[in-house]
């Protein structure tokens, strides 16, 4: 990583960059890619650790508003991601999250519901449930009666229901604030379905949709396609993330991510993205 690179000073001009391996998004351009914007004056790192501890040799100065193109991203547990560039000079590097945006980069994946947590009664059992009272039938935005316990889309999506990608925990749920995110929800769920069926295998929904709220307290990115209703991670009993977003890969149009313990898919942004949790 780095071999044989100068580092520049932090008032260095924006064209040292450019001699540095070019892998600054140009203005003109927006390259087929992910991207980050940084906030504040930062470093990229050899180690993701505090900068005061790293030698100049580990560190490199980056100012406010560069931007640069990414192909792959890690995150860390204290605060930092690793990134890999699209350079010759400059292949990876640690940065700090706060200091970055990326309308890519889901900060914090949710913790995934197992069996116990599971919201009480069954989807294949209603009489249960209802016996229970452990059931809401509601409205949300372009739906007049929603039974959490039903197919989100009985013919396109019968095995994908409203409490999976809702988060309805028994007693509440995260409510869509426009009829928008309610349609994108069918359409994931449409996906979700295609996929589940592809494997013929069950399969458990560990985070979808978000409220604002939710997004915020989980670290999610601001433009998360979470919070339009568009994005879900999700696991296929017996087989691997990896796999799965091996087998997706090529034939997947729109954002893609896997990690070591759940694939991700967006059905919202038409741009092919792709990208590592690395967990």
């Amino acid at each position: 990583m780095w071999p044989g690179v100068a580092l520049s000073p932090l008032a260095a001009p924006a064209p040292r960059w450019l001699e540095l391996g070019g892998f600054l998004r140009s203005p003109q351009r927006t390259p087929p890619m992910p991207h980050l914007k940084v906030l504040a004056d930062t470093w990229l790192k050899r180690e993701p650790v505090q900068s005061v501890d790293l030698t100049a040799a580990d560190k490199m100065p980056i100012k406010a508003g560069t931007e640069f193109a990414f192909t792959e991203y890690r995150l860390t547990d204290n605060g930092h991601s690793w990134f890999k560039f699209p350079s010759d000079a400059w292949q990876e590097g640690y940065l700090y999250l706060p200091h970055i945006e990326s309308d890519t980069i889901e900060a914090q994946p949710e913790t995934s519901q197992e069996p116990d947590e599971a919201p009480r009664g069954s989807a294949t059992d209603p009489e249960r449930r209802r016996k229970e009272r452990s059931y809401i039938v509601t409205t949300v935005p372009g739906v007049t009666r929603l039974d959490m316990y039903d197919p989100v889309h009985a013919e396109n999506s019968p095995n994908i229901y409203w409490y999976e990608l809702l988060h309805f925990n028994g007693r509440s749920f995260r409510r869509p604030e426009n009829s928008t995110i309610t349609q994108n929800l069918v359409k994931l769920a449409g996906e979700l379905q295609g996929i589940r069926d592809r494997y013929g295998r069950p399969m458990t929904i560990t985070s979808a949709y978000r409220d604002p709220v939710t997004n915020r307290r989980v670290g999610g990115a601001r433009f998360s396609e979470h919070v339009k209703g568009g994005a879900a991670d999700f696991r296929i009993q017996g087989v691997s993330p990896w796999r799965v977003f091996r087998d997706l890969d090529a034939g997947w149009d729109k954002p893609l991510a896997s990690s070591n313990s759940f694939t991700h898919i967006g059905v919202v942004r038409s741009v092919a993205a792709r990208w590592s949790y690395g967990r």
